[in-house]
């Protein structure tokens, strides 16, 4: 069945691409999970076609990969961010508060009480509400290194 979907991915769909780096990242039948090969295909449906929610993906893959220890995680937070920015910036909610965190902790961005401030705006018109005190609250118990991403990808 996987044989068959390159060639369906290759018609040129982001959704293709999407689907199969779904399929490498979760496995499938006899297939092992491969992060490598998935984020191959998520970034081709990111990069080729504006797929929002393959760069959703990808912002909360290098996220997991900084609170796994992953080597290079330091410069995973900027490949986050900068995914997560293409994701916010096509109004994805959770993208947009993903990023105001990062601006109020300055990892990946550049630190910045205004940045943080205009990205939760923006989820707050985009259909989620959450103040920034609230992030601050919920950064005071549980760090945002801390943080389940995966829990994030269901949102999606």
């Amino acid at each position: 069945m996987l044989e068959q979907d390159p060639a369906k991915a290759d018609n040129g769909t982001g959704k293709g691409f999407y689907r199969l780096g779904e399929f490498f990242e979760n496995g499938l039948d006899s297939l092992k999970p491969d992060l490598r090969e998935a984020i191959h295909w998520y970034r081709k449906a990111a990069t080729q076609h504006n797929h929002l929610h393959a760069q959703l993906t990808l912002g909360l893959i290098y996220l997991a990969e900084v609170k796994r220890g992953v080597t290079g995680s330091a410069s995973n937070y900027a490949e986050a961010a900068r995914w997560l920015r293409k994701a916010a910036d096509q109004g994805h909610p959770e993208a947009q508060v993903l990023l105001a965190v990062m601006h109020l902790e300055g990892l990946g961005v550049r630190e910045s009480e205004s940045e943080a401030e205009a990205w939760l705006e923006k989820a707050n018109q985009d259909g989620l509400a959450v103040s920034k005190d609230a992030l601050r609250e919920r950064l005071q118990i549980t760090p945002f290194r801390d943080w389940d991403f995966a829990q994030w990808r269901v949102w999606r």
